[in-house]
């Protein structure tokens, strides 16, 4: 985003619908660039919008609209919440989360632990994005 003021390298604008029975809502995120490595720990911004006129705005500005289509189901742990991601064009995923670890290494090895459990030891950890992902094959 070369020529955006305030544009921080790494960092992403994220716009959302998520259709349900009662409807769509809309949202809008900010992420800011990842503050760890080896994790994806980045603080976020989120708003609820009306409907998707914002999307309308920033394709406006020039922004590029890469679509992420993916179902998930949700899992809550004592430790870590978890959820089973199936992306379009990219397969299936876990993704781990905790509010405020109290480090890395703490919420990997919670990480692992959960991965032993679920027979799944010795898979590959990612910590780059869907759209990273997509943007890295050759699905878009």
């Amino acid at each position: 985003m070369r020529g955006c003021p305030g544009y921080r390298e790494g960092a992403v604008l994220r716009f959302r619908k998520t259709e349900s029975d009662s409807g769509a809502e809309f949202k809008l995120t900010y992420k800011s660039p990842m503050l760890l490595r080896d994790v994806k720990a980045r603080e976020e911004f989120e708003t609820e919008l009306r409907d998707d006129s914002v999307l309308k705005i920033l394709k406006m500005l020039g922004l590029r609209d890469i679509v992420v289509r993916k179902k998930r189901s949700y899992f809550t742990g004592v430790e870590l919440n978890l959820s089973v991601d199936v992306v379009e064009c990219l397969g299936s995923f876990i993704e781990f989360e905790e509010v405020n670890p109290k480090s890395a290494e703490d919420f990997l090895a919670k990480v692992r632990r959960v991965l032993r459990d679920l027979d799944l030891d010795g898979s590959e950890l990612i910590s780059e994005s869907y759209l990273e992902l997509l943007l890295a094959s050759s699905c878009i």
